[in-house]
């Protein structure tokens, strides 16, 4: 546990990518349940195992499991990679942000890391100066998705099919 963020596995649930998730986070002593969380409102939901090699179909360049868009690794269809990728150039600094520079911890923090992810820095604290991080997020509502799907795995269930 680390700032109120679980650091738990992915359960066991014969989820797509979860072995990969789960190791990667260890190496890099992130968390697993959001990583994958985040991921499976990119594309797993929607694509299952393919969302490894998917590219965005809107034109934004998203590449992988977590539709990295900005920059992404050369072997981005890896989900190892792309999971590496994501924590270091995206989650952590976020993470960083949202914790050390705003106050945010547990549930919140999260919903900032998601929503920081979805919209960019600039979306996200356009949104959380507002009173909700999450208004500038597709849907409006990538954050509380994301805690969602975070809090699903922790309970052992898997994520839900659609956007909570």
């Amino acid at each position: 546990m680390m700032h109120g963020i679980s650091a738990a596995p992915v359960p066991a649930l014969g989820l797509p990518f979860a072995d990969a998730v789960n190791l990667v986070c260890m190496q890099k002593n992130s968390f697993p349940c959001v990583l994958y969380a985040v991921g499976w409102r990119e594309s797993i939901r929607e694509y299952g195992l393919a969302a490894a090699t998917r590219t965005s179909d809107n034109n934004d360049g998203g590449h992988g499991i977590w539709q990295l868009t900005s920059s992404y690794p050369p072997n981005w269809q890896d989900p190892q990679a792309n999971c590496a990728f994501a924590i270091d150039h995206f989650i952590i600094p976020a993470l960083d942000f949202w914790f050390n520079r705003m106050g945010q911890t547990d549930v919140a923090l999260i919903k900032c890391i998601a929503a920081e992810f979805n919209a960019g820095r600039s979306g996200a604290m356009g949104g959380f100066t507002l009173g909700n991080v999450d208004q500038n997020t597709t849907h409006g509502n990538y954050g509380h998705d994301v805690v969602t799907q975070y809090n699903r795995l922790l309970a052992h269930m898997p994520p839900t099919p659609d956007e909570e």
